[in-house]
């Protein structure tokens, strides 16, 4: 627990003689100090989550914010003799933040950020409180307002510059978070940091040492690689994935399922064991974890009744995160991905049938030309704010007529020569149209105009409702 110290002295047996006599007087800050002292365990103190929830409730009802933060961690936790109780947190976390304690303004931020404790999710508000602490200069605070600019969320745009300048921040405080965040950045060469796994590992050890679950597996990898100027090391690494999935790390859960099922690191192979992590991981969320139990269940491995159904539906979860193995499984399965939900246009004419469909966001249009050529158009726009140029809302005859002739040409080079890869095609204005094909003539990504103007995905339809029509 990342409890808030607020002027405790660092020496902790001067710590312990004065919060000790400021709370035996009924000082707030006193009763805080020395709830911080029981819950560490330090000065000589026996560690007592207990006598630290009574000395924290003490000075919270006294409105310190420092406490009243406290006391919401431990509700967050269910520790000190407490219920787990999200919604007391909040409330403390709420009271506490608008009396400016930095560390109540972050956990309130991840409160909105996830919709916890019956708070609305807001992910601007969100944004909002994890600069509130930033700008005291608060490393958990950055460290959080620095990922928010690495993901793009939280009310803020994507920007790995600024990240990278927070975790930097963060990390040189010394916070687990930041150094674990400034590790993936070096390993991946993000916000303009040159690509250095010899830096990464240095800061995954660090916020590993201090517990942080996240830099426990990415070290745990790095052993199992040999990366970062580590000697390879599985028993180490399958040490670390065990720390960081008791943690309920997902990722850390899916890695030691590998670990159980190919016998690394000292464990015996054990498919049963190496589902049961496989279903911890994937009822959280992770991709690895998923694929791999889809896995399972389309074996009937681990004790699980096969089950293809089930196999598929996890497939979808991991293909829709990037994972390429589900990809690749729900192909050799034929089952169609992304997965289509919703019908939004479906036109015919001939043999030719032109439907859209919208799947994980993205509109595109699966296509079947006269029996015989499948096309998938991926269509990237369909926002409310995309313009549609007058010229391709309303087309001239001759316009059309240069752009299916272009489509004609385009299709007959990608069923002539599979490896053609693209084609430019101008229909008599400024706006052009440039396909790629891919081998057996995939249409692979389709856009409009030089840069500013683009099609909707109804304005697509309309133009491929014309192209079905030509070629019927």
């Amino acid at each position: 627990m990342t409890e808030c110290r607020c002027g405790i002295p660092k020496d902790d047996a001067e710590a312990l003689r004065l919060s000790k006599f400021a709370a035996d007087h009924g000082n707030a800050q006193g009763q805080n100090d020395l709830g911080v002292l029981y819950l560490g365990g330090r000065g000589g103190l026996p560690q007592n989550d207990t006598e630290a929830a009574r000395l924290f409730r003490l000075s919270a009802d006294q409105g310190f914010p420092a406490a009243q933060y406290n006391l919401g961690r431990l509700y967050q936790t269910g520790r000190g003799g407490l219920a787990k109780d999200e919604y007391a947190a909040a409330r403390l976390y709420r009271t506490g933040a608008e009396r400016g304690n930095a560390f109540a303004q972050v956990y309130l931020g991840l409160f909105y950020l996830e919709g916890r404790g019956g708070v609305t999710k807001d992910e601007r508000e969100a944004g909002r409180q994890f600069k509130l602490s930033a700008d005291q200069d608060n490393a958990l605070g950055q460290a959080y307002l620095g990922l928010a600019y690495a993901r793009g969320h939280a009310g803020v745009s994507k920007d790995q510059h600024e990240a990278v300048r927070l975790f930097k921040l963060s990390a040189d405080q010394g916070n687990a978070v930041g150094q674990a965040n400034l590790g993936f950045s070096y390993e991946r060469g993000e916000g303009g940091l040159a690509r250095d796994d010899r830096e990464a590992v240095r800061l995954y050890k660090l916020s590993a040492d201090q517990g942080n679950d996240q830099a426990q597996n990415s070290l745990g990898v790095a052993y199992l690689r040999g990366s970062g100027g580590l000697t390879r090391d599985e028993t180490e690494a399958v040490r670390l994935y065990k720390l960081a999935a008791e943690h309920r790390n997902a990722q850390a859960q899916a890695n030691l399922g590998l670990a159980y099922l190919g016998g690394v690191g000292g464990l015996p192979k054990d498919v049963v064991e190496a589902v049961r992590f496989f279903k911890m991981s994937a009822d959280g969320g992770n991709a690895l974890g998923q694929a791999n139990l889809g896995a399972a269940y389309e074996r009937g491995d681990g004790g699980l009744v096969k089950d293809e159904r089930e196999a598929v539906r996890l497939y979808r979860l991991a293909a829709d995160h990037g994972n390429r193995f589900a990809q690749a499984a729900l192909a050799r399965l034929g089952v169609p991905w992304p997965a289509a939900p919703q019908i939004m246009t479906e036109l015919s004419a001939g043999d030719a049938h032109v439907r859209m469909v919208s799947g994980n966001g993205t509109f595109y249009v699966p296509a079947l030309i006269n029996g015989t050529l499948k096309l998938n158009f991926v269509v990237d726009s369909g926002a409310s704010d995309v313009s549609i140029p007058a010229d391709v809302a309303h087309p001239s005859p001759v316009r059309y007529a240069s752009f299916l002739s272009y489509c004609v040409v385009g299709l007959w080079c990608a069923r002539r020569a599979p490896a053609f890869d693209a084609i430019s095609m101008g229909y008599g204005g400024q706006e052009q149209v440039e396909v790629h094909f891919g081998r057996k003539g995939t249409f692979q990504k389709g856009s409009c105009g030089s840069g500013k103007t683009a099609w909707s995905a109804t304005a697509f339809s309309r133009q491929l409702h014309y192209l079905a029509r030509s070629l019927a």
